[in-house]
C-alpha cells in the first residue's frame, strides 16, 4: 500500500470546514494534520474530520515532522507568513484566495515561491462548476466564434461575512467584496476569455449598508453592530470594467449586499453566437445557449461542494506524480487587476 501523503491544513474558519477538510478527508491515502490558534475549533474539526494531529501553529506542525504539501487557510494578512514558511521548507501550497492582504505581499509570495521552485495554486474553483464546463466546451467548438463580451456578476443581497471581524476591516483584509468575491468571478471570465492579459478599464466601489451593519450574512459570526470597535472600512459593492489583448471585453461585478435580489450570472457574446447562465429564471432554464437552446444544467452557483473537492483532488494527484508547475501565474494576474481597481478607487475619492 502507498504511503500516505501527509497534508498540513492552517486555519479552523468556515472554509476549510466546508471545503478542505471535507475534500482531503474523501481520499484514503490523505493522512490530515490541522494547525489553528483556536483549541476548542481544533477539537470541534477533530470530532468531525479524520485528522491525525492538531498543532497550535503551523511553526510546531513543521519542527514535528515531515510533510507533502500544505493548504492555507488563515485570514488574507497571515497568507504571507504561512506561504514563507510553507516555501522555505519546500512544501507545495494550496492557497486561500485572495493570494494576500496586499500586492506586495502577493509579489513576494510569487517570487520566492518562483525562485525555490515551490509550486503554489490558488483555490479558485468558479471553472470547475458544470455549467462553466459546459460553457468553456462550447469555446472549445467554437459555437460562438469571436467572443466580444463577457459579462460575470456575484450579487448577494445580504451576505457581508464577519461584520467587524477581520473581514471588514482592511488593513487585515485587504478588501471588501472585491478581495473577496473578485478573485472568483474575475478568474472565471478570463478563463473563459482564454486570455489572462486584461487591462483594466474603469472600477467603482462602493460601501453603503456594511458601515450601517446592514446586510449581514451568515458566514462567520458578526461582532455587536453597537460596538464602537467593530470596524468597517471597506466597500460592500464594486463594478469593474476589462479589456483582454484579444479584445474581449470584460464587466465585473460584485456586491455582499446591496439594494436588489441575489444574483448569480454569467453571459457570453460573440460574433457567432451566445450563451447566458442566470441564477434568477425561476422554473426557466439557468443556462441558455444562443441561437439554439436552453442546455439540461441544475443551478450549480449556490453550492460549491463539488468544485471545491476537485480543485482539492487534482492538486493531490499533482502531489503524487510529482508535479512542479506554476499555478500562481493566474492567480497573480487576477491580484494585479486588484490592486490597480482600489488604486483607481483610491485616487479618485481623493
Amino acid at each position: 500500500m502507498a504511503q500516505r501523503l501527509k497534508i498540513a491544513v492552517t486555519g479552523t474558519g468556515t472554509i476549510v470546514e466546508r471545503a478542505h477538510l471535507p475534500g482531503l478527508a474523501s481520499d484514503s491515502g490523505v493522512a490530515i494534520f490541522l494547525c489553528g490558534r483556536n483549541s476548542n475549533r481544533l477539537s470541534e474539526l477533530s470530532s468531525r474530520f479524520p485528522i491525525e494531529q492538531t498543532f497550535s501553529s503551523f511553526e510546531e506542525c513543521l519542527q514535528s515532522m515531515s510533510l507533502d504539501g500544505t493548504i492555507i487557510a488563515t485570514p488574507n494578512f497571515l497568507h504571507g507568513e504561512d506561504a514563507f514558511k510553507a516555501i522555505s521548507h519546500g512544501l507545495p501550497i494550496l492557497l486561500e484566495k485572495p493570494v494576500a492582504h496586499d500586492i506586495a505581499a502577493a509579489r513576494e509570495i510569487a517570487a520566492r515561491a518562483g525562485q525555490a521552485g515551490v509550486p503554489v495554486h490558488l483555490n479558485l474553483p468558479q471553472p470547475l462548476r458544470p455549467s462553466m464546463q459546459l460553457i468553456k466546451a462550447a469555446i472549445a467548438d467554437d459555437r460562438f466564434g469571436q467572443i466580444r463580451s463577457i459579462d460575470v456578476a456575484m450579487l448577494r443581497h445580504a451576505a457581508i461575512p464577519g461584520f467587524g471581524t477581520w473581514f471588514t476591516q482592511k488593513r487585515l483584509s485587504g478588501g471588501g467584496v472585491l478581495a473577496d468575491y473578485g478573485p472568483h468571478m474575475l478568474d472565471l471570465a478570463l478563463h473563459l476569455a482564454g486570455d489572462y492579459r486584461a487591462k483594466l478599464i474603469s472600477a467603482k466601489i462602493w460601501s453603503d449598508l456594511g458601515p450601517k451593519g446592514q446586510g449581514l450574512g451568515d458566514w462567520a459570526a458578526h461582532r455587536n453592530v453597537d460596538d464602537p470597535a467593530a470596524q468597517f472600512d471597506v466597500e460592500d459593492r464594486a463594478l469593474l470594467h476589462l479589456e483582454t489583448a484579444a479584445g474581449t471585453l470584460i464587466t465585473c461585478e460584485v456586491a455582499w449586499a446591496y439594494r436588489g435580489a441575489n444574483e448569480s450570472r454569467v453571459r457570453l457574446v460573440g460574433d457567432l453566437g451566445g450563451c447566458e447562465y442566470r441564477s434568477d429564471t425561476g422554473d426557466g432554464p439557468v443556462l441558455i445557449m444562443f441561437p439554439s437552446s436552453p442546455l439540461p444544467c441544475a443551478p450549480d452557483h449556490d453550492c460549491l461542494d463539488g468544485p471545491w473537492h476537485l480543485v482539492i483532488k487534482r492538486w493531490l494527484e499533482s502531489l503524487r506524480v510529482g508535479e512542479r508547475a506554476d499555478g500562481l501565474s493566474k492567480g497573480m494576474a487576477v491580484a494585479e487587476i486588484i490592486a490597480q481597481a482600489y488604486e483607481v478607487c483610491c485616487r479618485d475619492e481623493r
